[in-house]
């Protein structure tokens, strides 16, 4: 996915009309017309300037005049006109996704297990802010959560359970769009839709599927809608594996209660760490992030808290890491 400026094909840059070629037409016309005058005369100067002749023939050459330079103006004018357009709203458009780059709260995106460093870039294609930069990873245990739809529900579900405070903020009945490469190893609408109320979340208009390719023309129509919209994006990545697993999850939240808020435009997401190689996936966190992590929200799920919490304490102690339980599925890992 790429969150971006929507493209659209600019017209012809404009063309300035010449005032010379105008005095040009408007000569020719009229010694077209006097030639005209000339070859029409019949009788003396005083009487056919005066017959309804020669007024007839002067106005054809005026109108001839005015059409010719019609002719040549109009498209000009109006490629003019258009082009102004488009570069105002070229301006406008821009400077809106300025000001919601700048707006968002936290990119919580990235794939750790992979060793393409400029995964997150390509992922997200957002700027992030250092200051306001928060990673929570999900931490999936393989034997527990394999690949395929529960991974990928997984998935799903964490990025619904980090994101139901703001959700439930949100008034308004949401348009749910879920962005994939491939349909395969994903949930059906139905299930989707059963998650969403079993969670108690908000009402929704509806939820659906959408591709890649249409995903830029949808952030432009959701950006501008006056109903409120979520994104999610799951995204199917394996070094290892011909076959791709969903590994990688982010949200985008536009709401138009948040207009004029600096929390106009949410991001969340939620990143696979395996516990087994949970202190290479620390370290590579902070190098990703060219700074150190100072702390990192921590997600288990039901089912597996109790092989996991044994395991994450030793990869944890080994790692001089602190572990601060918030909830029973929610933590808060502070490193020394």
């Amino acid at each position: 996915m790429a969150w971006s400026v929507p493209n659209k094909c600019p017209p012809v840059q404009e063309k300035i009309a010449s005032a010379w070629i105008c005095v040009l037409i408007l000569l020719l016309c009229l010694l077209a017309t006097s030639g005209w005058l000339v070859l029409a005369k019949t009788e003396s100067w005083s009487t056919f300037l005066h017959s309804a002749q020669a007024l007839q023939i002067s106005g054809i050459g005026f109108g001839v005049a005015m059409l010719v330079l019609t002719v040549y103006l109009m498209p000009i004018e109006w490629n003019n006109a258009i082009y102004a357009n488009w570069m105002n709203w070229r301006a406008e458009k821009m400077l809106r996704w300025q000001e919601i780059r700048r707006k968002s709260a936290y990119l919580g995106a990235s794939a750790v297990l992979s060793s393409d460093t400029q995964l997150v870039d390509k992922v997200a294609g957002l700027e992030l802010s250092p200051a306001e930069y928060v990673m929570p990873p999900l931490l999936f245990a393989e034997r527990d959560i394999p690949p395929g739809c529960e991974r990928f529900q997984a998935i799903y579900e964490a990025l619904l359970i980090m994101m139901r405070s703001e959700l439930l903020k949100n008034s308004l009945p949401l348009n749910v769009y879920i962005q994939t490469a491939s349909q395969n190893e994903t949930l059906s609408l139905f299930e989707l839709a059963e998650i969403w109320q079993r969670m108690g979340l908000p009402a929704y208009n509806h939820i659906c599927y959408c591709s890649g390719m249409d995903y830029n023309a949808l952030m432009s129509k959701v950006s501008e809608s006056t109903e409120a919209s979520l994104l999610m994006s799951i995204s199917f990545y394996s070094k290892d594996s011909l076959q791709p697993i969903p590994e990688l999850g982010s949200a985008l939240l536009f709401s138009p209660r948040f207009t004029d808020d600096s929390s106009a435009l949410r991001i969340f997401g939620a990143m696979p760490c395996h516990l087994s190689t949970l202190k290479t996936d620390f370290e590579q966190m902070a190098w990703v992030q060219q700074r150190p992590v100072s702390s990192i929200k921590i997600l288990i799920f039901n089912g597996i808290e109790k092989r996991a919490a044994a395991m994450l304490a030793v990869q944890l102690a080994d790692s001089g890491v602190s572990l601060h339980q918030d909830s029973k599925n929610l933590g808060m890992a502070d490193f020394a």
